[in-house]
């Protein structure tokens, strides 16, 4: 697995790449992310991110600003709370939390207009 600061690097790389591009989908699973840039807020046409299998345990509050994503895969990392700001997805249909610590999630997710298929739980 390549260093927290290679991991980080790549990430960086890569918002820019699917920001200059206009992609709607972004992978940044499994490169051994430890934090997420806040550029990935900027990411507002963005309707899948992929951020499983990373060493993540903060989701900074700009993930509230992708409100067109439709699938947000967050399973094995290390989270043991999410954000209120997740609440403001009001796209999402997909949250994959599986493989994490979290007890419960922000009251915001009921407030969406239509509450995402969440797949949740230990390995």
């Amino acid at each position: 697995m390549p260093s927290p600061d290679k991991a980080f690097q790549e990430a960086e790389r890569r918002i820019a790449e699917a920001k200059e591009n206009g992609h709607h989908e972004l992978n940044l699973g499994g490169i051994g992310l430890s934090a997420l840039p806040e550029s990935i807020g900027q990411l507002v046409s963005l309707q899948t991110l992929h951020l499983s299998g990373n060493d993540l345990s903060v989701l900074q509050d700009s993930i509230g600003q992708l409100t067109r994503i439709q699938a947000l895969y967050l399973s094995g990392n290390q989270f043991s709370e999410l954000p209120e700001s997740i609440g403001q997805l009001t796209s999402l249909q997909t949250l994959d939390l599986y493989g994490n610590q979290l007890s419960q999630l922000p009251e915001s997710i009921g407030r969406t207009r239509q509450p995402p298929n969440t797949r949740s739980g230990h390995q």
